[in-house]
């Protein structure tokens, strides 16, 4: 290719919509001499270059991208696949090029002119305006594509890439595993519970310190640059289709214009948000898990702030969050509440300690935190209750028509029958505190059984469409017994798959089945 010079490089600057100058790539087959010639020619224009050759370019470039300019000397065989790898690394107004021997010039020059007429196709958001000439083909990127970072690449990945941010270490805790301590039935179902979990496997935890210039938005959303960083994920597989961020092609989602930064905080901040802000579940369980890395990162930074987000209509300012960090004992003073995404250049922030997902998971350190809480928070009744049954009032999801018998049932069996939103947080641990059995209806109002200290016995009533596994995850590290009822909800899931009207689907708590089992159970409790 020594007929090449640096003239169509040249010619890739002009059809840019905007200036290039941060990094050229080059791509192509065997990095021969040929294509060392036209890293020569990019260098001399861009001042940079990096060579990729045929294997997994889209690895390579994941691992050192974005960039402003990729150029192609491939066979025109090859050309769409890897465009479809390369085009998504260009930052917006970026150009791809292909430079095409003589020979397939007219193959280039009718992919150029499909890549124009695509329409449909997921990837016409990618492309801007396209060109083919004298054997050069460009194509403006339009649009960012953030590639999503997972927990176990973040510290690799960010080091090599030119986002612009990088990442400290402060604090790594090992993986481990150990036995479920609650002796587990799970009684009468049509669908057999998945993840009943006999032996719990946590991953490696990790407190990390990310620098740059970070944005995050409601829903712990947490970008810089052109990457999402893992903390923005409830799962440690990416599920990036949700109001956040919309998946764009696979590994890379887009944002709209709602979560760019509106103003800049100074500072260091450590990220305490929910994936559901206001959402007590949530908050109990994926947000309070992120607590273990605040001590240790208050110390490295005295000037610490605790950051979380609330939703814009959301204008409540004493939340049951905050209630819940002051008692872990974060200073009122460093609370940080806000309703639209925020600009910072210092973010720790902790992986959390609780994954109701595969793979399920608990790491065993959460039952301080809990300890922690509930010295602090709760305010126990002058004569605590033994037996608890945790109700729910009102909601239109995972509703239980017959849940006044129920509450009958378990109050004639000597249960207080609590609805834990018309107590204060401090007495709902209260509650909770001295208890020895806790019954109740799978969910969020469960939740609080983290604050019971004696727990011996826990009765979870659930349909056979709740594939959550929270209670579960408690009772690994509280013990006792765990009891589960299952009834059929309503609206089942489909055969071999899953659906949001089946999970929060209504039902009936099915007497006929279970009243011998629950009769049975009742005559032996232990408290």
């Amino acid at each position: 290719m020594t007929w090449l010079g640096s003239g169509p490089v040249r010619r890739a600057r002009r059809a840019a919509s905007r200036p290039l100058h941060d990094a050229a790539l080059c791509l192509g087959g065997d990095l021969d001499a040929d294509l060392d010639e036209l890293g020569s020619a990019v260098g001399s224009v861009f001042g940079s270059v990096e060579l990729v050759g045929e294997t997994s370019p889209g690895d390579h470039l994941r691992r050192t991208g974005p960039f402003d300019v990729i150029v192609s000397a491939a066979p025109a065989v090859d050309l769409d696949r890897l465009w479809r790898a390369a085009h998504p690394h260009l930052r917006n107004g970026g150009v791809f090029v292909h430079i095409a021997s003589r020979s397939e010039r007219r193959d280039v020059a009718v992919w150029a002119r499909g890549l124009s007429e695509l329409a449909a196709d997921r990837w016409a958001s990618m492309v801007g305006a396209t060109r083919s000439r004298a054997g050069v083909t460009t194509v403006v990127k339009r649009g960012t594509d953030y590639v999503l970072v997972s927990h176990h690449e973040a510290n690799d990945i960010l080091r090599h890439r030119r986002d612009r941010v990088t990442v400290e270490v402060l604090l790594e805790l090992p993986a481990g595993s150990y036995e479920h301590r609650a002796d587990v039935t799970s009684h009468d179902t049509n669908v057999e519970p998945a993840a009943l979990l006999t032996t719990i496997d946590h991953p490696v935890q990790r407190l990390r310190h990310y620098t740059g210039s970070l944005v995050v938005a409601n829903g712990s959303l947490v970008y810089a640059d052109q990457v999402i960083l893992p903390d923005s994920f409830r799962y440690y597989a990416f599920k990036p289709g949700t109001k956040r961020m919309q998946r764009s092609v696979p590994g890379f989602a887009r944002l709209d214009a709602k979560r760019a930064a509106t103003r800049r905080l100074e500072g260091n901040y450590y990220l305490l948000d929910s994936f559901f802000p206001g959402h007590y579940g949530h908050h109990t369980t994926e947000t309070i898990s992120r607590l273990w890395g605040w001590d240790e990162a208050k110390r490295r930074f005295p000037d610490l702030k605790a950051l979380y987000t609330r939703w814009g209509g959301d204008k409540r300012e004493e939340t049951f969050e905050a209630e819940t960090f002051v008692a872990y004992g974060i200073d009122p003073s460093d609370l940080v509440v806000v309703r639209k995404p925020v600009e910072v250049d210092s973010l720790v922030t902790a992986t959390n300690m609780w994954h109701n997902h595969e793979p399920h998971f608990i790491h065993p350190d959460m039952q301080a935190i809990w300890t922690r809480l509930g010295d602090a928070l709760a305010d126990v009744p002058e004569t605590p209750p033994r037996r608890v049954f945790v109700s729910r009032s009102g909601g239109d999801k995972r509703g239980t028509h017959n849940l006044s018998a129920v509450e009958d049932y378990f109050a004639a069996h000597g249960f207080d029958i609590v609805y834990p939103e018309q107590h204060s947080l401090a007495r709902q641990a209260g509650l909770m505190r001295e208890a020895h059995v806790v019954a109740g209806i799978a969910g969020s109002a469960m939740f609080n059984v983290m604050f019971a200290r004696n727990l011996r016995h826990l009765i979870v009533l659930a349909s056979d469409s709740y594939t959550a596994r929270n209670e579960h995850l408690f009772s690994s590290l509280l013990g006792g017994r765990l009891d589960y009822f299952w009834s059929p909800a309503d609206v089942p899931h489909p055969p071999r798959g899953w659906s949001e009207e089946a999970f929060t689907s209504s039902w009936t708590f099915d007497f006929g089945r279970h009243r011998q089992a629950l009769d049975e159970l009742m005559a032996r409790l232990d408290d």
